[in-house]
């Protein structure tokens, strides 16, 4: 019965801090590629839109989001969000509710571009 009620715990957690993930869409608006850690890259941009921000993202940053660049997840949305910008097309992102690549701003989950 423990076992079950950890599991269910760890679960509704999960789901609760999804609850406040951020959302953005538009076009991106500005890239910014930084050192984090003396070795780390850090890749800060920003949407069009940022609706239900994260309680760690703040305000007065617009509609900015982060993560690292250093994973092969985070080079993926690299070069997504710097083909969008090239290209104008707008992209659509859920955040993971937490700031967990910048201490004020957003972590995305994933990042999609539609054609049209």
């Amino acid at each position: 019965m423990r076992v079950f009620s950890a599991h269910f715990v760890l679960f509704i957690s999960f789901f609760v801090s999804n609850l406040y993930a951020g959302t953005g869409s538009g076009v991106v608006t500005s890239i910014l590629v930084h050192e984090k850690n003396k070795s780390e890259g850090l890749v800060v941009f920003s949407t069009s839109e940022n609706k239900d921000k994260a309680t760690c993202s703040n305000a007065s940053k617009g509609n900015d989001w982060a993560f690292d660049a250093h994973t092969p997840q985070g080079q993926a949305m690299y070069a997504l969000i710097l083909t969008a910008a090239t290209s104008g097309q707008k992209i659509y992102v859920l955040g993971t509710g937490n700031c967990e690549a910048w201490p004020d701003r957003e972590a995305p989950v994933y990042i999609k571009t539609v054609f049209e």
